[in-house]
């Protein structure tokens, strides 16, 4: 394809080659199938976009409608079910064009919910596809409407399902292409499979391509990459054209052209010295247009970091299939359409095959900044024959940057000259690589106090000169891999305040199996890789620190990352075969936790997102972590997303035997709020004592009787849910082998039961819960499993228990204790069995009218069974009539020992009992007044009233029934 070199960067479109693609493309029926397999599989967008644009552009009527659709495949097969499908990715791809979801804002709270659950539980849960995919099928219709009578081009990326032919109209809401609307569809697909089980009879196929439509399908990637790179950086896309085409064009130079090189490319170019070339070439240095830095700088990408632009450009290349580092000569013809680079060296595309010394010849190397040595097998004393290239470069303080790959291997010199870098002030990058002779340092290597970046990999060296980083306070970079005889890092290495990475791989030293990084100032990225011996890691307080990559270390025991700023653990790190003790304490940003994927938890561990005031209570507060219990203290319990199902099964096998789990704002929060908190309960105490009778008679019992409750001390699977700030999602499976929940002050949560079928709980404690309505409407499980529950100042609270459909028993609850909840109706229905309930205790509910209410479904006569009741106290109650439903009640209590009435004035009537021994009865307490108008049946009065024997005060305690009380003896 012959180019005026001086045309413009887009003038390859009026080439014949592109306009012959064209016709191709265009030509043929109304469906056009893009199968990307064979020579094609690199260029599926750029065919769609010449497609698309040839479409547009070469009509007298514009299209009413463009829709582009890239889908996105699963990365894994098991992902599928939970993530929405093909169809499904359609309809909201579709309607997001169309602009019918622009003000939805049911789609984006199900859309927000779907990817947050996706994101959090690493996609291994998504509770949240089903109920947005039947949203979407209320989307067909609306894209049908949107669509009928108007010509519209469909433009179809990544089709990675079948989908039948009917699926699209029917499922999708999309009309037909036909002549008589002049719609277009154009879908690609990398598998021939989907293309077959898809298309209809009169679809067309595109293919196959000649050597020519190739290289315009590379032209033409190649400036959809650059469309994306000026997206990134809001910029001239010309600007970034010219640079993408550069870098590209560069980069094949270095490449073998076909598998007759039997891979053996002499460069081996990595990444970072591909980028590095870049910069000597001066295409990522020239001077920048104006508007670009300031797009650049608002996106708070810095300009200056020529190594961050090389990654955007590098991950482009591989975006859009145009090159993958570490290059692999490609063997097959299948193999070669991977990426637009191997298919040009495979077919023997490239113009040209340059050598390295063409490569790098002076008229390539305008920018003499970048000295790279490559060492060949059989050149006696390498670095000589190169000494003179750096010393004429025209920079007076030598070379910036310097690449040694190979050198001193198979020959007699192990080391540097001790002045070999006395002349290099100005040294800003070292690079050493497969240096496999190199034993030592020369003492002029401390003389590189501008040094920013230093590699060394593959080399022989046993110690670095000890004080060599306390001069290189400019280092930022630290990368040393496979140095296989390294004894020890210098100790000076913890006093480079200015390193941001830290790439530590390959290294088996027995002399040190500690690392200490502790409040390391500056540092962003740490990766320790194959270290076999290190037995301690202690990251602490480098707030800086983000990512984060542990691998292979198999000695690990302690490893402390409080008051860091990583984002997300490694999955592998807590399932490390020694590692006792993981704190994470002080991590605001850790924003998920890798539960999913454990096999094993460290005896000490614990994760706290927020931080601590000073050293001392951080020290304190490890020094009272209890060994084999899981501590965990987050701000927001999407951070349980991924506690799956496996996670559950851990508790069965004694993994994950004990947790102490709180989802709440941090401490500071905490206590202000308990502050306010206290201050109104005390108000609405002294409100009380003024207004109620019996304020002290409260205290006293209060006290006496949480010796009896058991839920002063959480149990060994303990959560507490605090003052969140939204609903308190992704606590499903974690809830499920809770056995103790404390909910206090939400108010979000209207049914606990709605948060999980909490399988196995056994103490709950809700308290300041407004919104909550019924504490239980779902009782198959916790019904079986529940001993205490204590509830207090729920203003919304209806119900304790109210089923929905099936009535369940609480079969193990012991302890029922209920206070101020003013809207309380009744607790539960009489059919529900209450066979270990021991005390019940109701305060200050003024709008209780019975205890156990009659569910209308089941209305016939009946014994209520209370076999193990032994105290029950009633207070404040002034509607209630009865405890129980129905004049025909009957309660069986055979342990009934106390009955404490006081001020239920409502109250005339107390159930029949069914007495197995005449002699017990029941002690009432309660004001003599309330006790002369109770009703006794009146057809056994006598035996009605024989069941109760009073306890009332004394005649002088009880003159004046509305008497401010100040003994409990009332």
């Amino acid at each position: 394809m012959e180019k005026n070199p001086r045309a413009g960067l887009s003038d390859y479109r009026r080439t014949y080659e592109y306009i012959e693609l064209e016709e191709k493309l265009h030509r043929g029926r109304l469906v056009h199938w893009n199968v990307v397999v064979g020579r094609t599989a690199s260029f599926t967008r750029a065919i769609s976009e010449i497609f698309v644009e040839k479409s547009s552009r070469g009509r007298w009527t514009p299209f009413d409608h463009v829709i582009n659709v890239r889908l996105i495949k699963p990365v894994e097969k098991d992902l599928r079910r939970r993530t929405l499908d093909v169809v499904d990715q359609l309809v909201t791809v579709v309607a997001e064009e169309l602009g019918l979801l622009a003000d939805d804002q049911e789609y984006s709270k199900l859309k927000q919910a779907h990817d947050e659950a996706l994101y959090f539980s690493w996609g291994s849960m998504n509770q949240y596809v089903a109920e947005f995919s039947k949203y979407l099928e209320k989307m067909v219709p609306r894209i049908n409407r949107a669509l009928s009578g108007t010509m519209y081009l469909l433009a179809v990326d990544n089709l990675f399902e079948p989908v039948a032919p009917g699926d699209f109209m029917y499922r999708v809401g999309l009309p037909p292409a036909s002549g008589w609307t002049g719609s277009k569809w154009v879908i690609s697909t990398k598998s021939q499979k989907v293309c077959d089980r898809s298309k209809s009879e009169r679809d067309d196929v595109y293919g196959p391509f000649t050597n020519d439509d190739i290289m315009v399908l590379v032209l033409v990637t190649l400036q959809l990459a650059s469309k994306h790179i000026a997206e990134i950086a809001s910029g001239q896309e010309e600007y970034w054209h010219r640079v993408i085409l550069q870098c590209f064009n560069y980069a094949v130079l270095l490449l073998p052209q076909h598998c007759g090189d039997n891979g053996n490319n002499s460069l081996a170019i990595t990444s970072y010295e591909l980028i590095r070339q870049w910069a000597a070439l001066g295409v990522l240095t020239s001077k920048k247009p104006q508007k670009v830095q300031e797009n650049i700088q608002n996106k708070g990408i810095k300009y200056h970091d020529i190594y961050q632009i090389g990654k955007f450009i590098l991950q482009a290349f591989q975006d859009y299939s145009l090159l993958k580092l570490p290059f692999s000569p490609a063997t097959r013809a299948d193999e070669a359409t991977e990426t637009a680079a191997s298919f040009l060296a495979y077919h023997h595309l490239i113009a040209e095959h340059h050598t390295q010394d063409e490569v790098f010849k002076e008229e390539w190397l305008q920018d003499k900044r970048l000295i790279k040595m490559v060492c060949k097998q059989g050149i006696e004393d390498q670095e000589w024959h190169i000494g003179t290239k750096w010393l004429s470069c025209e920079e007076p303080g030598g070379p910036t940057t310097l690449i040694l790959r190979g050198c001193l291997n198979k020959s007699a010199i192990n080391s540097f000259h001790s002045a070999f870098f006395q002349s290099m002030p100005c040294l800003q990058e070292l690079v050493l690589v497969k240096c496999y002779n190199l034993v030592e340092l020369p003492h002029s290597f401390i003389a590189l106090y501008s040094l920013t970046k230093l590699e060394v990999t593959g080399t022989q060296i046993k110690f670095f000169p000890e004080n060599m980083f306390e001069e290189m306070q400019n280092l930022q970079s630290l990368k040393l891999v496979d140095n296989k005889t390294l004894m020890s890092l210098p100790g000076s290495i913890y006093r480079a305040h200015g390193l941001i990475e830290l790439h530590i791989e390959g290294w088996e030293s027995t002399m040190q199996n500690e690392i200490m990084l502790a409040s390391h100032p500056t540092l962003k990225s740490f990766l320790l890789i194959n270290a076999p011996h290190i037995r301690c890691l202690y990251l602490q307080g480098c707030k800086n620190l983000e990512s984060l990559e542990l691998r292979d270390l198999g000695s690990l025991e302690d490893l402390d990352l409080s008051s860091t700023s990583i984002k997300e653990l490694p999955p592998d790190i807590p399932n490390l075969p020694k590692l006792r003790r993981l704190l994470l304490i002080d991590v605001p940003s850790l924003s998920r936790f890798p539960w999913h994927k454990l096999k094993r938890f460290p005896e000490v561990f614990c994760l706290d997102h927020c931080a601590w005031r000073n050293g001392n209570d951080y020290d304190d507060h490890i020094a009272q972590l209890k060994r084999k219990t899981v501590s965990v203290c987050t701000k927001d319990s999407k951070l349980f997303y991924s506690f799956s199902n496996f996670t559950r099964m851990l508790t069965r096998h004694r993994v994950l035997q004990s947790f102490y789990v709180q989802v709440s704002p941090c401490p500071a929060n905490i206590r202000k709020l308990q502050e306010e908190q206290d201050m109104l309960a005390n108000k609405l105490q002294e409100l009380a004592l003024k207004k109620s009778p019996y304020g002290e008679l409260y205290y006293y019992y209060t006290a006496k009787e949480f010796s009896v409750m058991s839920m002063a001390a959480p149990s060994i699977r303990h959560v507490q849910l605090s003052a969140t700030d939204q609903y308190p999602h992704g606590l499903d499976n974690l809830l499920k082998v809770a056995t103790s929940i404390s909910l206090i002050d939400d108010a979000y949560v209207s049914c606990l039961t709605d948060l999980s079928n909490l399988d196995e709980l056994e103490d709950c404690k809700l308290y300041l819960c407004h919104k909550m309505k019924l504490a239980f409407e779902y009782a198959f499980y916790v019904g079986n499993s529940l001993q205490n529950a204590w509830i207090s100042q729920l203003k919304g609270l209806i119900h304790f228990y109210k089923p929905e459909f099936s009535t369940y028993n609480f079969s193990s609850l012991k302890h029922l204790h209920l206070e101020y909840c003013p809207r309380l109706e009744s607790i539960m229905p009489r059919e529900s069995a209450l066979p270990s309930l021991m005390t019940l205790n109701i305060l200050s509910c003024y709008n209780l009218h019975t205890i156990f209410h009659q569910d209308h479904r089941h209305e016939k006569a009946m014994t209520y069974q209370l076999p193990s009741l032994k105290k029950m106290r009633l207070q404040e109650l002034p509607l209630l009539k009865r405890l129980c439903d129905g004049d025909d009640i009957v309660i069986s209590a055979p342990t009934w020992k106390e009955l404490h009435v006081r001020g239920c004035w409502s109250l005339r009537h107390l159930p029949h009992l069914h007495q197995e021994h005449p002699s017990v009865v029941v002690e009432v307490s309660g004001e003599r007044a309330w006790w002369r108008k109770l009703l006794w049946d009146n057809e056994s009065p006598h035996t009605h009233c024989c069941c109760y024997e009073p306890k009332l005060p004394p005649a002088f305690a009880s003159f004046n029934e509305r008497a401010l009380v100040t003994s409990y003896l009332r």
